[in-house]
């Protein structure tokens, strides 16, 4: 389970964005998170097999509740066990989800030596010795056959250098797969804004005489080049029903 560690100490994603496992506090919220990324759970059944080989899918999650504790990348794993190689292989997948896009960020596989086997489940472990393969912690991978039970446990071995490794972490192996929801109306993130409609500029109310002006040039659009209120002189009618023998006119 070194890449769980692996992956909090080192920089991740893009450049610029650094997150370590004493950095990841229930303050400081994840932002290797897209909405669209979900987990089909499946229940744990037996891990069938031969007594040779036996082989079991699914992703990590911390047996702690401790958002310290969580792990920055989400993985997709797969642990193949042979008994006559006495090796369990665990091929795993790091998806690294950002708000905007869901991508690969590793694929890597990593072996363990198999210390027991019998009918009922395995035992494996790797690293803990003095070579540069994760001197500091050792990994145990137990598997239980009849539960479908499969947990890896990081043991600090306490050597010198290795001070920064104090805490046993334990992970549990969920049955099942992460997948990208595409269904209608998910993609909300992704949705662009309609902006706000730009406000009209306000028109000034028309006035009666301008008012009375429109409909005497649209009665006579030829004849007519001006007209407005009488002023003490002759008013000549335009048109019966108009109601506007108060208005003086004048044409061509």
């Amino acid at each position: 389970m070194t890449k769980k560690l692996l992956l909090g100490l080192t920089v991740v994603l893009t450049p610029g964005l650094c997150v370590s496992a004493q950095q990841k506090t229930s303050s400081q919220p994840s932002p290797f998170q897209n909405q669209r990324l979900k987990t089909l759970k499946l229940q744990d059944r037996q891990i069938t097999g031969d007594n040779d080989l036996r082989l079991v899918t699914g992703y990590w999650v911390p047996e702690s509740n401790d958002p310290s504790k969580a792990l920055v990348l989400p993985q997709q794993v797969k642990v193949t066990c042979t008994r006559s190689a006495k090796t369990c292989k665990e091929l795993s997948i790091t998806l690294a989800p950002t708000p905007q896009l869901v991508s690969i960020q590793d694929v890597d596989e990593q072996d363990y030596d198999v210390d027991s086997w019998d009918a009922h489940g395995l035992v494996a472990s790797f690293g803990g010795g003095e070579g540069l393969n994760s001197r500091c912690q050792r990994h145990v991978l137990t598997m239980d056959f009849d539960s479908g039970a499969v947990s890896v446990t990081d043991i600090p071995t306490h050597k010198k250098g290795c001070e920064s490794f104090l805490e046993t972490n334990s992970y549990r192996l969920i049955r099942g797969n992460y997948y990208v929801d595409t269904t209608p109306g998910n993609n909300v993130d992704q949705q662009k804004k309609v902006s706000p409609a730009a406000p009209q500029p306000s028109r000034k109310p028309i006035s009666n005489h301008r008012r009375i002006q429109n409909r005497i040039l649209n009665w006579l659009p030829v004849l007519i080049v001006e007209a407005r209120p009488c002023s003490g002189q002759p008013c000549r009618s335009p048109g019966r029903g108009s109601n506007l023998s108060a208005y003086r006119v004048r044409i061509l």
